[in-house]
């Protein structure tokens, strides 16, 4: 288990402090649509586009940009709507990012999280480094990511999983949760015949099994060798019954909020481990607070995020490699036909980490925007 004071440095502290009393000096932000190549399916969703807020802030000077997803409210409980209404409802100019992000989280965590990663994007052209060394870290080239098989047929999946398995990917992650379990132990095992024992598989429920379909599943995944399963039922309750009986690591997504919620999940020794994400804290001053708060109750520790654009992936692939992630879930941007921003390379199971100052990606953004402060 890696040690709490791991991604805690001195030289941490001290960038956060920098960037979270750097004054906020214009802000705007766009409507995007993203086509994709395949529909996002899975217990909670059926998407064929990403649509994103695009925020821009500029700090010190400098524009920064940054993206968050405005049709996942399946995941995140956030419309773009409300993430709009929160960006124009505040006055911010001319205050702190911290004063901020932290007016901001009380009416949208996305809200707060754009402007969060944007200011950084800034703060990372202005010193003219990559985000990810800003962090701290030393030279890294790429971050290890998973694909993503959804919901479909049993030869779709096999299908899919014969394309990644040949593109290089060393895991995979199946979405499950259907009303009949048998169709999740079909496609799981014929994921299985096709990769061998030389890939991984996790499967994420997001919360669509009630406890008797989880508790009835938990054998036929075991023998298939998943790593783990991840928010296969709802409530904390539930999710400690199936880690008592022992039969395969559990962890948590939906239920994983905060650190706050992170300490309760294992106070109840709901899950053996948990999943954050930048959307569900608001920003990476919080996202650190849960890592430090799972780490520190001895749960493991995945790090990853909803499916969105490619300004997105790089926020968070630096992040991963910042905080010294050797592996993250970086798979959302993969099947985007079109997109605003880039360039962001997949290949051979792993997302190479852009070099460039800040979140190294180029944007182009959609005509005047929608809202500016």
């Amino acid at each position: 288990m890696t040690a709490v004071h791991s991604i805690i440095t001195p030289g941490l502290i001290r960038v956060l402090e920098e960037h979270g009393q750097n004054r906020l000096e214009a802000l705007s932000w766009w409507e995007v649509s993203l086509p994709l190549r395949r529909p996002i399916h899975h217990a909670s969703a059926h998407e064929p586009t990403i649509d994103s807020i695009v925020v821009a802030v500029t700090v010190n000077g400098v524009i920064g940009h940054a993206e968050v997803r405005a049709n996942g409210s399946y995941g995140t409980g956030e419309t773009g709507e409300d993430i709009e209404d929160a960006l124009k409802t505040c006055a911010f100019l001319g205050e702190p990012v911290r004063d901020v992000t932290d007016e901001l989280f009380k009416r949208s965590k996305l809200a707060s999280m754009a402007v969060d990663m944007a200011a950084w994007d800034a703060l990372g052209k202005h010193r003219q480094q990559p985000l990810y060394q800003l962090l701290g870290a030393g030279p890294r080239q790429e971050v290890l990511t998973h694909a993503q098989i959804g919901f479909g047929s049993v030869d779709d999946a096999v299908g899919l999983a014969s394309r990644y398995d040949g593109e290089g990917f060393r895991r995979l992650k199946v979405r499950v949760g259907s009303s009949d379990v048998s169709d999740d132990i079909d496609r799981l095992e014929g994921i299985r015949r096709v990769v061998g024992t030389k890939t991984s598989i996790v499967a994420d429920a997001n919360a669509g099994w009630t406890l008797d379909q989880a508790e009835a599943i938990l054998p036929h995944l075991k023998k298939l060798g998943v790593e783990w399963l991840e928010q296969p039922v709802a409530t904390d309750g539930e999710l400690a019954a199936l880690t008592a009986t022992g039969q395969m690591r559990i962890r948590a997504d939906e239920s994983a909020r905060d650190a706050a919620s992170i300490a309760r999940l294992a106070q109840v020794h709901a899950v053996d481990g948990v999943h954050v994400k930048l959307e569900k804290t608001g920003s990476l001053a919080r996202l650190i607070e849960s890592i430090t708060a799972a780490r520190g109750n001895g749960l493991a520790v995945a790090f990853g995020q909803f499916d969105q654009g490619r300004l997105g992936c790089a926020a968070t692939t630096h992040v991963a490699a910042g905080l010294g992630f050797t592996k993250a879930e970086l798979w959302g941007c993969a099947e985007i036909s079109q997109d605003i921003a880039g360039p962001l390379t997949i290949s051979h199971g792993a997302v190479q980490v852009p070099q460039g100052n800040g979140l190294g990606l180029s944007v182009t953004l959609p005509g005047s925007p929608k809202g500016t402060l």
